[in-house]
């Protein structure tokens, strides 16, 4: 049984009430049609209220290529965040900080238009299409779409 595989059939048990429940992504080159790398989602949860989410994205080789911790401590809805890709050190994050909002970069990037396609009764987000986080190793961001599992977010 591929990794995939198991990985999917693992997603769809349901355990219950939710305290933390773990999703996946898988980016594919919109070009070519060839997968990228799979981001791995693990959120927790504190009385139901989201706490945590953590995103390892991984090369096809699996080794981690980037990572993100989002912390929903402070805010329910702007969570800090900080992304580092461990290709070429690129970072990026926003903090709360003495009641401001601080968002940081280490390398400006351009940005073409992104579209986000949500499920209009669940608002859960099926699929990202735009420029990735995420880049190759000579340090170009891939153009993807990303189709998250149905426990996605």
């Amino acid at each position: 049984m591929t990794y995939s595989a198991m990985l999917m059939m693992v997603l769809s048990l349901h355990p219950g009430p939710l305290t933390s429940r773990v999703f996946v992504g898988f980016a594919t080159d919109m070009k070519q049609g060839k997968h990228l790398y799979a981001e791995e989602h693990e959120a927790s949860y504190d009385n139901g209220r989201p706490a945590r989410l953590t995103t390892t994205y991984r090369d096809e080789l699996r080794n981690i290529i980037a990572t993100r911790i989002m912390d929903f401590s402070q805010h329910a809805f702007t969570p800090n965040f900080r992304l580092e890709n461990l290709r070429t050190g690129y970072v990026e994050g926003a903090e709360r900080v003495n009641g401001a909002l601080r968002l940081y970069v280490r390398r400006a990037t351009n940005e073409p238009i992104i579209v986000l396609t949500y499920d209009i009764q669940t608002t859960r987000l099926l699929s990202y299409e735009g420029i990735s986080n995420i880049s190759d190793d000579k340090g170009e961001n891939y153009f993807v779409k990303i189709a998250f599992s149905p426990l996605g977010p």
